[in-house]
């Protein structure tokens, strides 16, 4: 008997029932006090988490895939733009086969530490990214929360609009232009330099 179904019959059992004989009530008693013993000496069955283990919502497999296609689209995109060092191996900077063979290791490297993960052989195509053979740099010791807290102090802080003042001061210092042409593109040079971009066009 399971432990729920020696909760229901104790429930049953001490539930008034004004139909009952008081005979009655105590066997009923004598049953539930029986099954809870039973329930509680018996042990209970472990249970099998794998990759269709879910949480309501994702099963680990879902939430490994979700991970996987963040990280690519991410690597291959500073791969891309040269914002940052990544690259791919078979092995690890010590020159040993990731895992003893079978997986690679890819790994970006941040102004806070490196960040990387380790995938099977069949993604190996999914990133774009720089081809080493072994990992460049030796791992610093990063755990997933140092992973999780270097992306978070990555991300550029969120820009704001200027306000009222900063344009009114903007409009002041801009020297005078010949035409309104030159002056509009002034005006969006300006913004662009308030929100971080700058260069030629």
């Amino acid at each position: 008997m399971t432990k729920d179904e020696a909760l229901r019959l104790s429930l049953e059992a001490l539930s008034p029932d004004p139909y009952k004989s008081e005979w009655a009530v105590e066997e009923d008693k004598c049953k539930a006090i029986t099954a809870i013993k039973a329930a509680l000496e018996a042990k209970d069955e472990p249970v099998a988490v794998d990759g269709n283990t879910s949480d309501g919502y994702h099963t680990f497999n879902e939430l490994y895939e979700f991970r996987k296609a963040y990280n690519v689209a991410l690597f291959n995109e500073w791969a891309s733009n040269g914002k940052f060092s990544v690259h791919k191996s078979w092995r690890h900077n010590d020159g040993e086969l990731c895992f003893g063979g079978g997986c690679f290791i890819v790994v970006a490297v941040l102004p806070q530490g490196q960040i990387s993960n380790h995938y099977e052989a069949k993604d190996w195509g999914l990133f774009s990214v720089l081809e080493t053979e072994r990992a460049l740099f030796e791992f610093d010791g990063h755990t997933g929360s140092d992973v999780v807290e270097r992306l978070k102090s990555y991300a550029p802080p969120q820009r704001k609009p200027l306000t009222d003042e900063q344009a009114m001061d903007a409009y002041f210092e801009t020297p005078p232009f010949g035409t309104y042409k030159e002056a509009f593109i002034a005006g969006i040079r300006f913004i662009e330099a308030a929100h971080g971009i700058k260069g030629e066009a």
